[in-house]
């Protein structure tokens, strides 16, 4: 497979990307640029994210949910936009937390991440989801095992999440509303990024293994 190469309008650490409405739309970590492009080779710099107080702009993650781009960053911070280029406007998730991953799938968000303190704006520590079918309206859900959560995915009817420094993987068939969690990946490692494709999930962590699943239960 050959590459090409592809400079975006600024040099800045850009975080996620995701893919709606014909168009590319990658968010910068930490300064919240934003940049489009419909061939993934000439881009085209865009409104800046809504800069928040707490924490600033920490943007980890994106995904497209049929109408708006959502993105989700440390603290309770959230994101959309109609087209992913301007008018982006902010939205409060349920608890302040260290969210890591969105995915989109049967009209519902769902988010994932690690806690920082347990009290009256965190009480699941790290357990907690937060669920939405539009980016307006976050609601907070639970896993049923506290982990480091990194990552999450949707397919084949069900949310695939996985999580740091470990062997878990925690699957939803309830759109994020209760989750059961085994400890059935292949090795202990920060498993960092799932996706799914020609029905089956895929993650990769911090180590030459991956790991393929069909039902996020049982991994290769």
């Amino acid at each position: 497979m050959s590459w090409t190469q592809s400079t975006i309008s600024s040099t800045d650490p850009w975080s996620c990307i995701a893919f709606g409405k014909n168009t590319y739309v990658a968010v910068a970590a930490y300064t919240g640029n934003t940049a489009s492009s419909t061939d993934g080779i000439t881009w085209t710099q865009g409104t800046n994210m809504p800069w928040t107080m707490l924490w600033g702009n920490v943007w980890q993650d994106m995904t497209f949910n049929d109408d708006k781009f959502c993105t989700i960053g440390w603290a309770w911070n959230c994101a959309e936009s109609l087209d992913g280029i301007n008018n982006w406007h902010g939205v409060n998730l349920p608890y302040q937390r260290y969210w890591n991953g969105v995915a989109y799938g049967q009209n519902t968000l769902v988010a994932v991440g690690t806690g920082f303190f347990s009290g009256p704006q965190n009480p699941y520590l790290n357990k907690l989801v937060a669920v939405a079918n539009d980016p307006h309206n976050w609601s907070g859900s639970a896993m049923d095992v506290a982990a480091f959560w990194n990552d999450v995915a949707y397919g084949n009817g069900m949310f695939v999440a996985v999580a740091n420094n470990s062997q878990t993987s925690s699957v939803s068939g309830s759109l994020g509303k209760s989750w059961t969690t085994g400890n059935t990946l292949p090795v202990s490692q920060n498993w960092n990024a799932i996706n799914f494709g020609n029905n089956q999930f895929v993650t990769v962590g911090n180590t030459n293994i991956g790991a393929t699943s069909t039902d996020g239960v049982n991994w290769t």
